[in-house]
């Protein structure tokens, strides 16, 4: 496939959060964030997919560049693409408490 662009998809502010739905009911985290690219300009129309051993869930940024998802606890990879940019790729990360995580990513050329 033939990349459009050369510029890497920004995460920006991706916070995750974790919340208790209840009592017997599973626990879950929200994941959240902003994509602009270098110049800092939202993305919108993002793909941005989850996956864990548990769950692949997609969702797809707003007109403002923000997404949001709720997702089970567990050990997640995270892949973006749009059209025009390159496909980022986050390495594993694992969710098993209510501590919050934010991820900041920066740009490249």
């Amino acid at each position: 496939m033939r990349l459009v662009g050369t510029i890497l998809l920004a995460l920006l502010s991706t916070t995750l959060s974790a919340q208790s739905l209840g009592l017997g009911q599973s626990r879950t985290f929200r994941v959240q964030g902003t994509i602009k690219d270098p110049n800092g300009a939202v993305i919108r129309g993002v793909q941005i997919m989850f996956e864990s051993a548990l769950a692949t869930k997609t969702t797809e940024t707003n007109d403002s560049g923000r997404y949001q998802l709720d997702l089970p606890f567990g050990v997640y990879t995270m892949q973006a693409h749009s059209k025009g940019f390159r496909v980022y790729n986050r390495p594993p990360f694992c969710v098993t408490s209510s501590s919050g995580i934010t991820f900041d990513s920066h740009s490249a050329r």
